[in-house]
């Protein structure tokens, strides 16, 4: 998506660093307004982007700003709170990784919903876990409301009106809705949807996710959403999510390139008894490790054979 929401999200970000820059009393040169605006772009672009387009997109980026060298937004506190929290829940840290939790934490910031769009197992729960605990650690309370909403039908999960008695009788998201609005706002809420985007119920939530943030239910009653309040999706693909949708979501897109099967049998070791760690270890490098890579070489033959 490259529309007006985007844009105004760019100029959003933009202008908040160009603020702080100010108070704290430095001047702004060309370059330093220059290296702001790439700061912006790439916070909010790069992170939609695939491992190829992520490459053009770097020459693009030398092209229009010749001379001015590309940074990310700092986060050093964040940062520190992040690998306190991958030791904590006894994961490896990877430096890509990383780098998608605070794209996604800045996504929270700008965009009331958030998608995070990859295979299964590169890491889209481990990424909002890990920045809950994160910013818990930071001394920020976060509430979470996690949901399948492919799992139970539409009734189900926004609710069921009945015509005879105009009683309205609440699904799993609506009345998680409610839970987070009475929320103080100092207490951030997630309600995370980890299935697959479908129009049936998703489209519900356009006028959720742009700026009204208001959520009409079928008896009338309108629930208004704060700042605080973000919603989160979880899925393979967006195959079927309308145009007006996407444009509606921060994305942090993960590719097949971020697994590592070394970093998750790594993981899976560090969870196991400690007297059986190096026999583990060295049955999966020596069986485990050998087996993958021979089915996965089949696997690649069968493709180009077909």
């Amino acid at each position: 998506d490259w529309g007006l929401r985007a844009l105004k999200t760019i100029l959003n970000t933009g202008g908040q660093l160009i603020q702080g820059e100010i108070k704290k009393g430095i001047k702004l040169t060309y370059e330093t307004e220059a290296l702001l605006l790439i700061k912006s772009i790439r916070v909010n672009t790069i992170s939609k982007l695939t491992y190829t387009d992520s490459r053009k997109y770097e020459f693009l980026q030398a092209d229009m700003f010749p001379g001015i060298k590309s940074e990310d937004i700092a986060y050093e506190q964040l940062n520190a709170a992040i690998t306190e929290a991958i030791t904590d829940l006894k994961l490896q840290y990877i430096e890509k990784q990383v780098q998608k939790i605070l794209q996604f934490y800045e996504a929270t910031r700008q965009r009331m919903g958030v998608i995070l769009v990859g295979p299964s197992g590169c890491g889209k729960t481990t990424i909002w876990k890990v920045l809950k605990l994160a910013l818990e650690k930071m001394k920020k309370s976060i509430v979470t409301h996690v949901m399948n909403p492919k799992s139970m039908p539409r009734q189900q999960l926004l609710g069921l009106m009945n015509h005879d008695t105009r009683e309205f009788q609440d699904g799993v998201l609506t009345a998680s809705a409610r839970l987070v609005v009475k929320e103080p706002l100092e207490t951030n809420c997630w309600i995370v949807n980890d299935g697959d985007i479908d129009p049936e119920w998703v489209e519900s939530l356009n006028s959720v996710l742009d700026d009204n943030h208001l959520l009409t239910l079928p008896n009338g009653e309108r629930i208004n959403f704060g700042d605080n309040i973000n919603f989160i999706f979880e899925t393979h693909e967006m195959r079927y999510a309308s145009p007006a949708t996407v444009s509606r979501l921060g994305m942090i897109f993960l590719s097949e390139e971020d697994v590592d099967i070394g970093r998750i049998t790594k993981t899976w070791l560090q969870k196991q008894d400690e007297k059986m760690q190096n026999s583990l270890a060295g049955w999966l490098e020596d069986i485990f490790m050998k087996s993958l890579a021979w089915v996965l070489q089949r696997q690649e033959l069968y493709v180009v054979e077909t």
